[in-house]
This record gives structure tokens, sequence and C-alpha cells, in this order.
């Protein structure tokens, strides 16, 4: 079988988009859920790394099979080292050099 993800950003980590991604199917089959026509979006995602993490804490299914531990420490780090540290992704000059001045360690 060939399954193919286009969701998540390149700048995801696979292993935990994979783990999610399995959670979230063996959830559908145990709960025999009933998939959506395709093209049908039921809801809407996230459309920053802000409220992506909000929605992370909330889900029980995916804290459970990540481990409450790790969303805890995984969604401070996230917090603490991006959101606080660049503010919300803006299309603008300055937001761009002050990502590049902090991933290419440039002063």
């Amino acid at each position: 079988m060939y399954v193919e993800n286009r969701l998540p950003s390149s700048a995801s980590n696979p292993h935990l988009v994979m783990a999610a991604t399995i959670a979230a199917g063996l959830d559908g089959i145990t709960r025999q859920l009933v998939l959506p026509p395709p093209g049908l979006q039921n809801a809407p995602l996230p459309r920053d790394l802000e409220s992506a993490l909000m929605a992370l804490e909330a889900d029980q299914l995916l804290v459970d099979a990540l481990g409450p531990a790790f969303v805890k420490h995984f969604v401070y780090c996230k917090k603490e080292f991006e959101v606080d540290l660049f503010g919300n992704w803006r299309e603008d000059v300055e937001t761009h050099r002050r990502e590049y001045d902090m991933y290419f360690h440039k002063s």
C-alpha cells in the first residue's frame, strides 16, 4: 500500500509526524470513524506555531501517544526558542532577518 501525507511542513520532524499519524490512524480504526470524501476540509488547521502548540496540548490522544513529558518539553522548547523569540511569523524583511541571523549564527 502507498500512503502519501502532504500535510506536514518540510520543516517538521518526520519521526513526530509519523508517530502522530499512526496514533490518529489507530484512533480512527478503534472508533471505526468513516473517512470524509476527498478534498473535504473538516476543520481549519492552525495557521501559526503558537496555535499549533496549543492544539497539541489540548489533544489528549496525541499527548497520550507521544507522552505527556515529551509534549510538555517539546511545547516549552518551541515556545521559548521560536514563538517568544520571533513572535508570530510575518512576511516582512525584519522577521526574515531575525530568523536568518538566529539560524545561521550571524550577529
